[in-house]
This record gives structure tokens, sequence and C-alpha cells, in this order.
């Protein structure tokens, strides 16, 4: 079926001005950690606890201004918030262990940056739809890829990790780990969008990002960059097909993408051998069995949001002694959920990510767009990063916000076809959609 749609409402109109880039551009440069070494100088338990004066000031700021243009400018839809529901309700049980927590302070001060993190995420999430975002992210992390680029080739002291991990490239950010998984958020991207629009200057963006994941020597960026490839070349194919598939041919395909991931599994030994890696993960699995020990002494509600990683103040005092080191999260950012608050809390996260998964994979499918798998590949993204690192309700990050702001966009309501040929004043191209309803993000 052919019909009109105007490029405001598939949003190809929809890039933010350029007061607005200004702004937003280098907050999320922030978020993504890029610079975060040079504000805040080395980790240590206080800069991990509260930050600093210099980047609490610059949070604040976007807060502020995200409320201002929420308020003055940009209307939240009362029924996507409604559809919200998962991510609103975890957000009211966060700010509910104000109640069990064991720094009520801390908690107090990390719940009002997470819900000023979240308004960002909800004022982009209103603001841009799914192809605005997409191509404000990458504009982002290529600035981000380009700079780190330069960093390593003409500042190395900076760009370029010493000590144990001597030779890991970090570019501008704070650790290889983050340069690894923000240029495999990147290339996957531009990918994506090179295949959806053609256009020959994302493949640069793709190549270089691709590069510095592997001088990065990242192994999280590795397996999130194979990922997102795998979803590209199989899960889109999969998806564009699926509904013409019959009950026989779906569980067949269930069947066997069940099989590869328990292949997989089984491939455990090798797979960490070709990353470079030993069976621990570099010390992981030693603290996770640690971490493990202390959920189980409160495993319902937790220790209350941000009330954990204290050092010696805190009940990670007990891993910091057992491990030999300082840590500040747990490298898993479902089990920082779990010491944050409870099973309970986690499930509630695990149903609200089903959930958006879902209605990410259903929008797919419904428009048969490539340019609508953007969602998709980045909550599988979101999933694998957090295995062995953390962002999962995690204030002042980028996976946060992009969460947060596909989230509220994929809970919109899509319109009708009469409801969208009535918005076809502009400029229209035909497009076939295969179905009765045509929705848009």
């Amino acid at each position: 079926m052919k019909l009109p749609v105007t490029h405001d409402s598939m949003g190809l109109d929809d890039d933010l001005s350029g007061f607005e880039f200004c702004v937003v551009a280098p907050v999320l440069m922030l978020a993504s950690t890029a610079f975060l070494g040079f504000f805040q100088g080395p980790a240590n338990l206080n800069v991990a606890r509260t930050g600093n004066w210099l980047t609490n000031s610059i949070w604040l700021s976007s807060y502020l201004l995200a409320v201002l243009a929420l308020v003055s400018k940009v209307n939240l839809s009362r029924e996507a918030l409604l559809r919200c529901w998962p991510l609103l309700g975890l957000l009211v049980f966060v700010a509910l262990s104000l109640m069990w927590s064991e720094d009520r302070l801390l908690t107090f001060l990390r719940l009002c940056a997470l819900c000023g993190t979240t308004l960002s995420g909800l004022y982009l999430g209103e603001r841009l739809t799914v192809l605005g975002q997409a191509r404000l992210i990458v504009s982002v992390l290529t600035c981000a890829a380009i700079l780190s680029l330069v960093a390593c080739i003409f500042m190395p002291a900076i760009g370029i990790m010493t000590g144990e991990l001597q030779g890991d490239w970090q570019g501008i950010f704070d650790h290889k780990n983050q340069l690894g998984l923000n240029m495999a958020l990147s290339f996957g991207l531009s990918m994506l969008l090179f295949l959806a629009t053609r256009r020959i200057g994302h493949i640069p963006t793709a190549l270089l990002c691709l590069v510095l994941v592997f001088l990065s020597r990242s192994a999280t960026g590795l397996v999130c960059l194979f990922v997102q490839v795998l979803a590209l070349l199989f899960g889109w194919p999969l998806l564009k097909v699926w509904p013409r598939f019959g009950i026989t041919k779906r569980v067949f395909s269930i069947v066997i993408l069940g099989g590869v991931i328990i292949w997989t599994a089984s491939q455990y030994s090798n797979l960490v051998d070709l990353l470079g890696r030993d069976e621990g993960l570099t010390g992981r699995a030693q603290m996770w069995s640690q971490v493990g020990v202390m959920i189980a002494e409160k495993p319902i509600l937790g220790y209350g949001y941000g009330a954990f990683w204290r050092g010696y103040e805190g009940p990670s005092g007990l891993i910091w002694d057992a491990m030999g080191i300082e840590l500040f999260y747990s490298h898993n950012g479902f089990l920082d959920v779990c010491l944050d608050i409870g099973l309970l809390g986690t499930g509630l996260f695990v149903v609200g990510y089903i959930i958006g998964l879902g209605r990410a994979v259903s929008r797919a499918i419904v428009l048969r767009q490539l340019t609508y798998m953007w969602p998709v590949l980045f909550l599988i993204f979101f999933f694998t990063a957090n295995l062995t690192e953390g962002s999962i309700l995690r204030a002042n990050t980028l996976p946060w916000i992009l969460y947060t702001a596909l989230y509220y966009r994929l809970a919109k309501k899509a319109p009708t076809v009469p409801e969208l040929v009535g918005k076809s004043s502009g400029r229209t191209r035909p497009l076939s959609t295969g179905s009765g309803i045509v929705s848009y993000s």
C-alpha cells in the first residue's frame, strides 16, 4: 500500500536547532565519559561518590535546561508517559529505597541526579524521533572518535594507557573500556544509517570506530561490536520476513537462536582465549562471587540506591579487603542494581526491559524500515554492555539517557493511516508499509 508520508512525520527534518545542538552535544559527550578524567582527575572514593564541583555544575545546568525545555517548549505526551509505567515505576521504587538506605543523604543526592538524567532522556525522546536521535548520537560519537585519534597520535600521554594496560588506547575517555564501548555503539549505528540511507559518508566513521575498538583492546567493546554485527546481519533479515512465518517457522527460528546462545556459552573458554582474557574475566569472576555474598545478605530490597559502594564506610569495605583493591562498582550493571534495590527492583527493571524490547521489535516488524532497527540494536547493546560494565540506573551516563529517550519514543502512540495522511501538507514521498497501520517514532 502506498501512502504519502511527510518528512516531518517520519523524522527526516527533526534535527536540533543550532543552539540546541551546541547545548545538547557537549552534555552527551560528557555523558559518554569523554573528558571526564580531565574534569575529575584520577578515580578515588570522593569522586566515585559525589563527583566534583565542576562536573556537578555541568550536570545541574543540564538538568535545569531540560526542565525548562520540557516546561516551555516540549510537551510530554501523557499517554506515552502512562505507557512508560515500567520505567517510571522503577524510578518510584528507587525513590522508596530512601526508606531503607544505609546512607540516605547519598541516596537522595544520587536520586536527584538520576531524575535529572531521566528528564534529559525524556526531552530527547519527545524532541527527536528515532532517526533524529540516531543522527545526533552518530554526530557526537564521530567527534569523540576523531578527538580520540588525535589524542592517541599527538598526545599519547593522555590517549594511551600506562601501567598494567600499557599500550591500550583510551583516547579522550577515562578508560579503554569506555572507548571500546562507545566506538562499538558508534560503529553499529553508523553501519545502520549507511544501510538505511546509502550515504557513503557513514563508512569512514564506521571504519574509524572499528579501528579504535581494536586498538582499545577492550574485550567488552569487542563483544558488543560482534553482537551488533550479528544483529545487523541476521536480526534485520529475520524481522523483515517474520510476519510471513507460520507457527512452525517461528518456533524453528527460536530454537535455532537458542541453539546459537547455548553453543556460544559452551565455547566460553575458547572465546575468552580469543579475546586475550582469562576465564576469570580479569578478576571479575572473583569480585562477582564476593558481590553475590553481599546480595544474599539483603536480597529483596538491597542496600539503598547508591549506598553500597562507599569504601570502608559501607559494606563495600568487605569486598575491598577480599579483593585487595579499591572498587567503585561491580563491573556488572545487573549486580549493581541488585545491590542497590534488591531482586525486587532488578525484577522491575527486567520486566520493563523486556516490554521495551518487545515494542522495539514490534515497531521494526510493522514498519519494515531499517532505521527502526536502531532501538533494537541499542537495547541489545545495552544488555550486552551491562554484563561486564554498569550503566543501568546510572546517573549522568549516555546509555541511560538513550534508554530513557528510546523507551519514551517507543511508548508514543502510532497514528493511523488517515491521521498520517492528514499531516501530509509538506514534502511527501511514497512509503510501502505492508500494513494497514503506519506507526512512527
